[in-house]
């Protein structure tokens, strides 16, 4: 099993794929996200999560680019 403290925050897992974001920035993304269900916010050690209409934009959204390629 994975434990969060095992996995790099949003805002370094960004910088590694080249999108400097800051913590604040992340939070505003997950906090709109969350606005239009794509995911659960929890706060502390819950972590985010796809809701199951995220999980279904998110496979819709890589079989396009995996078309694309």
């Amino acid at each position: 099993d994975v434990h969060e403290e095992d996995q790099p925050h949003a805002d370094e897992q960004a910088r590694q794929q080249g999108v400097p974001l800051t913590e604040q920035q992340v939070r505003d993304i997950l906090w709109d996200l969350n606005r239009l269900g794509l995911v659960s916010v929890s706060r502390g050690r819950g972590g985010s999560r796809l809701t199951r209409a995220g999980l279904e934009l998110w496979e819709r959204l890589d079989l396009e680019n995996k078309k694309g390629e």
